[in-house]
């Protein structure tokens, strides 16, 4: 592993530091499930950083997954295919050089 790791896009510098660093930036951990709730429920749903969606598939990027879990499970019974995942080095670099797609949405606290 390196040093220290430079994301460029475009010819800007967008992210210099350490691969801990990083990571750190990023929140903790992605809850990915399949689910009929709409993103304005889900939005609102605690700890909700960002939230993508392609169908009924759902990713939600969050620092507090238990509460979101909680939450997830409590509004949609019919809730299926969930997974936690955690932050690494590839979403590092990807997640500043991503552009919006299909109904990502950013949501500010």
């Amino acid at each position: 592993m390196s040093d220290r790791v430079v994301v460029i896009d475009r010819g800007r510098v967008l992210a210099s530091d350490t691969p801990e660093k990083l990571i750190s930036r990023l929140p903790d951990r992605t809850v990915v499930a399949r689910t009929v709730l709409d993103d304005d429920v889900l939005t609102a749903l605690p700890g909700v950083a960002s939230l993508d969606r392609e169908g009924e598939l759902v990713r939600i990027a969050t620092r507090s997954p238990e509460a979101l879990l909680r939450r997830l499970l409590a509004e949609d019974p019919e809730l299926s295919d969930l997974r936690v995942e955690g932050a690494g080095l590839e979403e590092a670099v990807v997640t500043p050089t991503s552009r919006p797609q299909r109904a990502r949405q950013e949501v500010v606290r």
